[in-house]
């Protein structure tokens, strides 16, 4: 009724808008296109065939010009050019990440849990080669789903059938624009459902990170551990290694053949790096990108309550409210934060958003309210800090998002 009404005010049969009955058929002709055919059971709706959606969302951005490619930096800065042909995984053998300059399609996948009422889950994948990644429009509804829960087992029933559907994409990859391109799954999301896909313990584990082996804390206890391993809070003893694809895919079998707590002797947190559940897929740790809301929680609200806590100690409530108000405008103003790829649209490929190179801007906010001794331990935290995340960044050729 509407697009019969706007035809009739450009001029009905006159105008150059086709009827309602034509808009009908073409609608009804591209719902019946297989990557738009949704099945419903038991656990909710869901897309019948993902690789057939995904190609066709990607030839869409292809012919209307809003493909945009997504390339690896290399130490010197420089884009590492796509020269490299995509040849599908053979069937039988093991998946394995492509090189930095194979043409790629950047898929990444979430889980949002939210909604008024019956709280539903929304399993989401959106391709990041364009200007705007995180377009609704431009994005492909995998599954919606009731659930009170999205713990580990909640996630093993709503995206366990998945898994082997995403897997087969890695290996066949998509074609765009006539040529075949390799997939690059980032799974995005916060850190408590990154933990729980994974089938880590969490931010309180003695390796409370999901990215690394590190331990969470120095100690005569730990002393071994940290050898191997290295540690979070000291700089001297920075994490050796990220996870690897290959921890995850062992604890999978572990906990496929018995769980750890049905064995006689459980094993301890050491051997399994604080992977207490079966992981749901066997990912690149270093391939995940955390929203940065959750990313920035923690690491640099610590310094700062230290840091108005000196001026309060120092010069008492009123100084301390002028400190706290001249730091806000810094960090409003000159410090802010600078969108990822896959949750904005600033930066490409795996950068990440160093806001570690400001951090000398807190200081100086504070340095009228606190004394020269306090301010240089201050600093002194910051650069310590610092050095921890750029250890993370630098561990591997692909940088992590920035733990700030």
């Amino acid at each position: 009724m509407q697009w019969s009404q706007l035809r009739e005010g450009f001029g009905g049969r006159d105008s150059c808008l086709a009827s309602r009955e034509t808009m009908r058929a073409a609608a009804t002709a591209v719902s019946k296109e297989p990557g738009r055919q949704v099945r419903t059971d038991e656990r909710g709706a869901h897309l019948v065939d993902f690789h057939s959606a995904l190609e066709g969302l990607a030839e869409e951005l292809w012919t209307s010009d809003q493909w945009v490619d997504r390339f690896v930096r290399d130490g010197t800065g420089a884009k590492v050019p796509h020269t490299e042909v995509f040849v599908p995984t053979s069937p039988g053998q093991p998946y394995t990440l492509h090189s930095d300059s194979t043409a790629d399609l950047h898929l990444c996948v979430g889980l949002d849990k939210g909604g008024r009422g019956t709280p539903t889950a929304k399993l989401v994948a959106t391709v990041a080669n364009q200007a705007r990644p995180q377009s609704r429009s431009n994005s492909i509804l995998m599954s919606t789903m009731p659930c009170i829960r999205d713990d580990n087992a909640g996630l093993h029933e709503m995206i366990g059938p998945w898994v082997v559907e995403l897997q087969r994409t890695l290996t066949r990859g998509v074609a765009v624009g006539g040529t075949l391109r390799a997939v690059w799954l980032i799974w995005t999301g916060d850190l408590a459902f990154l933990s729980a896909f994974v089938g880590h313990a969490g931010a309180t584990a003695r390796f409370p990170c999901v990215f690394c082996p590190a331990v969470s804390r120095p100690g005569p206890l730990n002393a071994e551990l940290i050898a191997k391993y290295g540690t979070l809070q000291r700089p001297d003893a920075p994490p050796a290694d990220l996870r690897t694809r290959r921890q995850l895919q062992e604890a999978m079998e572990a906990f496929h053949t018995c769980d750890n707590d049905g064995l006689p002797l459980p094993l301890s947190p050491w051997q399994h790096l604080s992977i207490v559940k079966c992981p749901l897929m066997a990912v690149y740790p270093a391939e995940i990108a955390v929203i940065p809301l959750h990313a920035t929680l923690g690491g640099t609200l610590t310094p700062i309550d230290l840091g108005l806590e000196a001026v309060y100690e120092a010069k008492g409530a009123a100084a301390c409210i002028e400190a706290a108000e001249s730091l806000g405008r810094t960090l409003l103003k000159d410090i802010r934060v600078s969108p990822v790829p896959y949750h904005g649209i600033a930066l490409e490929g795996r950068e990440c958003h160093r806001t570690s190179a400001k951090y000398p801007l807190i200081c100086d906010a504070l340095a009228p309210y606190l004394a020269v001794d306090k301010l240089a331990s201050l600093r002194a935290g910051w650069t310590d800090w610092a050095a921890i995340v750029g250890t993370l960044n630098t561990a591997s050729d692909v940088p992590l998002v920035e733990i700030e």
